[in-house]
């Protein structure tokens, strides 16, 4: 997936799922490459509750059929 979202730790997503009444936000905890597939994942947690964690692809943290990038605190509007 080519898009001009750069995965870096602090970078939050919302889930892209409309059946849901209020998207989850996640936050980036670590990216690392694994030793196994040497695939890059990152690992993230739920804003709000971070004892909800999980493990995914950086390829399918970008892919916005199932996360949007949400926008950074010091970006400017476009």
């Amino acid at each position: 997936m080519t898009n001009d979202t750069i995965v870096r730790i602090g970078s939050r997503y919302r889930t892209a799922e409309t059946r849901t009444i209020s998207r989850q936000v996640w936050e980036v905890l670590d990216v690392f490459r694994s030793r196994v597939d040497n695939v890059l994942y990152a690992r993230i947690s739920m804003v709000g509750d971070p004892s909800r964690m999980k493990t995914l692809s950086v390829a399918a943290l970008e892919d916005t059929r199932h996360f949007i990038a949400e926008p950074s605190e010091g970006a400017e509007p476009a």
